[in-house]
């Protein structure tokens, strides 16, 4: 805690390991006690045409 955090800005693309459940979370947590700002979290769905 007496260095300075490394900055980031820009996007981070990480895959979720959900399933179908219908009641399926993100959590979003860091191992700092230090402030952040969460722009945006966008969802990218793959979906299929129904028959």
């Amino acid at each position: 805690m007496d260095a300075a955090v490394p900055l980031f800005s820009g996007e981070r693309f990480i895959e979720f390991e959900g399933g179908y459940d219908s009641d399926s979370r993100i959590v979003i947590k860091g191992d700092a006690p230090a402030p952040f700002t969460l722009l945006a979290l966008v969802p990218r769905l793959k979906t299929n045409e129904a028959a």
